[in-house]
């Protein structure tokens, strides 16, 4: 296309350049505060007295702080359970430990001499977990043992420098008996009673032979369960028993003759 030829005499105005777009402004930005969150540790269960809640792992984690601030402790005590020889004892000073461990935790108190009487002293109102009586003085002297054991191996290994549970007295424990003696009288009228069923039924002479053999030859309730027939026999002429004790320890025993009559009676 051909431009436009001027007209003499005419001035061109210039056209307008084109007006720049401007962009819509944008909305402002809102800003939101960031939302906090607040870290809140799990609740722990609270200890019971007389109660092992939790492990020995988890343990480790409400004692720190509170004991003693070495990073070897738990490893310290983990050989200290592992020299021991007996499965039974590595599980029993376990226990005892983890025992302490708690009361440690709920009293929030140092350990020192003090302590350590205090809690013997606890242990006294503590109820036996197998009877529900209270602590015997040779369970309570045990567990003082196995913490002065345990102490006196973190002072050789240098965590400590010295062992409070030394200076802490066991209870005489020679005075009292773990078990209630039976009167006579209540022993004739359970042998009698026996006795009297034996006559007509099987399973009453199997009582009157067990009664028998506890109360005139003060067997252990494991020892008579582990009695088989090959345990009674002749030696000399005489009836014996063989029984074994703690350890698979073997006894011989002479069996007094109405012991023998009833074991025969319910034998035949």
């Amino acid at each position: 296309m051909q431009g436009l030829e001027p007209v003499p005499g005419q001035v061109l105005t210039p056209l307008p350049a084109a007006a720049a777009e401007t962009p819509a402004p944008k909305p402002p930005i809102e800003v939101r505060p960031t939302p906090t969150v607040e870290l809140l540790e799990p609740a722990r269960p609270q200890p019971v007295p007389g109660q092992v809640p939790v492990a020995l792992a988890e343990k480790k984690t409400i004692v720190s702080g509170i004991l003693w601030e070495n990073a070897g402790f738990w490893a310290h005590l983990d050989s200290f359970l592992k020299v021991q020889n007996s499965p039974h004892t590595q599980r029993a000073y376990q226990k005892d430990l983890e025992e302490f461990l708690v009361f440690l935790k709920t009293t929030g108190k140092p350990m020192n001499v003090h302590t350590l009487v205090e809690y013997r002293d606890q242990l006294k109102t503590r109820p036996s977990e197998r009877t529900g009586q209270p602590l015997s003085h040779v369970s309570i002297n045990r567990k003082i043992a196995t913490l002065r054991s345990f102490l006196n191996w973190l002072v050789l290994n240098g965590v400590i420098p010295n062992n409070p549970a030394k200076a802490v007295h066991s209870f005489r424990a020679g005075r009292e008996s773990p078990t209630r003696d039976i009167p006579n009288d209540r022993v004739k009228m359970m042998l009698d009673h026996a006795e009297h069923l034996g006559r007509h039924k099987i399973a009453g002479r199997l009582h009157h032979a067990i009664l028998m053999v506890l109360f005139h030859l003060g067997l252990r309730r494991a020892e008579l369960v582990g009695l088989r027939t090959s345990d009674f026999f002749e030696q000399d002429g005489a009836r014996c028993i063989r029984v074994r004790g703690k350890g698979d320890k073997e006894r011989v025993l002479p069996l007094p003759g109405r012991v023998a009559q009833a074991i025969d009676a319910y034998l035949s």
